[in-house]
């Protein structure tokens, strides 16, 4: 499982978002672009990769009506990825009120 949470830092103004996964954060950083559609969220993480490279993440709802979603964290540009089968990092997220 892993957590996303979205905030908005004022005196920047931008979106920011921290990311953990392993029970550690793994990413810690600014949202460069963000798509927000009824079944699907698109976000452009800033320098997520090594390297400098950005990432894109894409969060599907579950079509049953549970609070389960499917995120997926690939390459912004594909030919940055080093990896010749292409790296992609999936995750489990569940709604959390607060």
């Amino acid at each position: 499982m892993g957590k996303l949470v979205v905030t908005y830092d004022s005196e920047q103004r931008k979106q920011c978002c921290t990311l953990t996964y392993r029970d550690s954060v793994r990413y810690k950083g600014n949202i460069i672009d963000m798509q927000l559609y009824q079944k699907r969220q698109d976000f452009m993480l800033e320098n997520f990769f090594e390297g400098g490279s950005h990432a894109k993440l894409t969060i599907t709802r579950d079509e049953d009506g549970s609070n389960q979603k499917v995120a997926l964290i690939y390459y912004a540009n594909p030919k940055e990825d080093p990896l010749p089968d292409k790296t992609c990092i999936c995750l489990l997220l569940s709604d959390v009120l607060q």
